[in-house]
């Protein structure tokens, strides 16, 4: 199991195509806070983000 499953990766590519962005624009993250010592069965516990990266911060070196 993880925070992030294909089908989430999935429906945010096509959330993206509907809206004509770039995932290259994107950045996903996600953290586990699952308590490790826990030895019940249960579903992991976490936070999911994407972020749009701010290019304009980004300078072209000179060619």
């Amino acid at each position: 199991m993880e925070l992030l499953e294909a089908e989430n990766i999935a429906e945010f590519r096509k959330i993206l195509r509907r809206n004509r962005l770039l995932r290259a624009d994107f950045s996903l993250s996600a953290t586990d806070t699952t308590d490790p010592k826990t030895d019940e069965v249960a579903a992991l516990q976490g936070e999911n983000g994407a972020a749009r990266i701010d290019w304009t911060d980004q300078t072209i070196p000179d060619q």
